[in-house]
């Protein structure tokens, strides 16, 4: 029996529903993350409004509330669903990318914390918090003047077993004697972590009384706070150690004579009913590796630039004679306008069409010397080419007129072989 024309169409359209119906395409959503208590493990669980399930990703600084896009592969819940990037707002749907806080400020100063070993302390317990690292000043010379960027960082453990542990602060407290400590102690701390009502943080009358009465009167001078409340991860499985670090505006400081690290805990810590654990016998919550910097923030540099600088100081005088190391941090903007701290001439941030060089040059005050890039009276240290810092021997008779130059040059790979240099960053200190 021949079948009419809408017969086959109706016949085609079966066949194509069911074609559809079986072909399974990877979709991809728009969730909110409910729960990061596995992000150590790179595993959230998300939701799009309708129904929750878990996700994965390689990233492990996604926290509870963040927007995410999230695939799910051939539309099914039950495959392992991938988070592919972070939505920002609005048209703004830029693929997530994690800037770590290291990256966001420039490094000038480390205190020595590199090799201070493995620290613990006891949730609960009876110390409240303990020493792990003291620098004083020994004069006005070693002051540490005018940074304004804090960076805290170390790797955390924890051994809290079965105890079920889901509330509790503990961290890294760097206490600073600085000339103007209060003013940012209250603004940044008491108001963020007390809900204090602070009218006028310049009133000194209130500052006293509130550095005198609210719960963290025992830790008064710190300058900077590395707390479970800033970390990535569930802070109470960390079974083996999570590196978490923190960057922390120090602009409002003065000059910096003294500091001191402390590993702490508030003795607040509780299990998932909201009752208070027993303090272990022995320690349950671990940092190492611990590294504490002093620095700029980095997007006071958004051009670009070649940053000349000492921690010996500009100054000679009769007892001081010896080797000053000048440093240079090469900042680089790269094609996607993000400013990178680059530690060598070949580093893989650095755009692969060129090649570069850095050119060391010292100041000598004669007619005959000129160099073509640096100009007159700059004579090149060709032995220091390419390096990343210069040890300048001193000049008992010219002190008052060293100086120090380095330029940046570029030099783009054409593919007629043709080279055409061109300065990329100088300075000169």
């Amino acid at each position: 029996m021949a079948l009419t024309t809408e017969e086959i169409l109706q016949a085609m359209q079966i066949i194509a529903d069911k074609s559809v119906e079986g072909l399974k395409l990877d979709r991809t959503y728009l969730c909110t993350i409910t729960d990061n208590s596995c992000a150590e493990e790179g595993k959230y669980a998300v939701t799009d409004g309708s129904v929750e399930f878990f996700a994965y990703s390689e990233n492990t600084r996604y926290t509870v509330g963040m927007n995410v896009y999230v695939t799910v592969p051939q539309n099914s819940f039950d495959n392992d669903c991938l988070i592919i990037g972070k939505y920002t707002s609005g048209d703004d749907e830029k693929p997530y990318t994690y800037i770590s806080p290291a990256d966001s400020y420039v490094n000038i100063y480390n205190f020595n914390t590199s090799n201070l070993g493995k620290f613990g302390i006891t949730a609960n317990g009876d110390t409240p918090k303990r020493e792990l690292y003291r620098w004083t000043a020994s004069n006005e010379s070693e002051y540490l003047v005018g940074y304004d960027r804090l960076y805290i960082s170390g790797d955390f453990s924890t051994a809290f077993g079965d105890l079920n542990v889901t509330n509790g602060n503990y961290g890294l407290i760097l206490e600073l004697t600085t000339n103007n400590l209060a003013e940012y102690y209250v603004e940044e701390k008491l108001q963020d972590r007390t809900n204090a009502n602070i009218q006028d943080k310049n009133d000194v009358d209130l500052i006293t009384d509130e550095l005198n009465s609210n719960k963290f009167k025992d830790y008064s001078q710190f300058a900077g706070v590395l707390d479970t409340q800033d970390m990535f991860g569930n802070p109470y499985k960390f079974i083996i150690p999570i590196e978490q670090e923190k960057t922390i505006d120090i602009s409002s400081f003065g000059v910096i004579s003294a500091a001191t690290l402390y590993l702490y805990q508030m003795s607040n810590f509780e299990d998932e009913n909201g009752a208070a654990i027993a303090a272990a016998p022995l320690d349950n919550i671990f940092v190492e590796n611990i590294e504490i910097g002093l620095g700029y923030d980095i997007s006071r540099f958004a051009d670009g630039g070649a940053l000349l600088y000492t921690l010996d100081g500009l100054e000679y005088n009769a007892n001081n004679t010896t080797n000053k190391t000048i440093h240079l941090r090469w900042l680089y903007k790269t094609e996607d306008d993000i400013v990178k701290n680059i530690t060598s001439i070949t580093d893989s941030n650095l755009d692969n069409n060129y090649t570069y060089e850095i050119h060391w040059y010292k100041f000598v005050e004669q007619n005959n010397i000129r160099d073509e890039l640096a100009g007159d009276f700059w004579q090149e240290i060709v032995d220091n080419k390419n390096a990343f810092s210069y040890s300048l021997t001193p000049d008992a008779a010219n002190h008052q007129y060293e100086m120090v130059k380095v330029i940046i040059v570029a030099t783009p790979i054409n593919e007629d072989g043709n080279l055409s240099q061109f300065i990329v960053n100088s300075n000169e200190v």
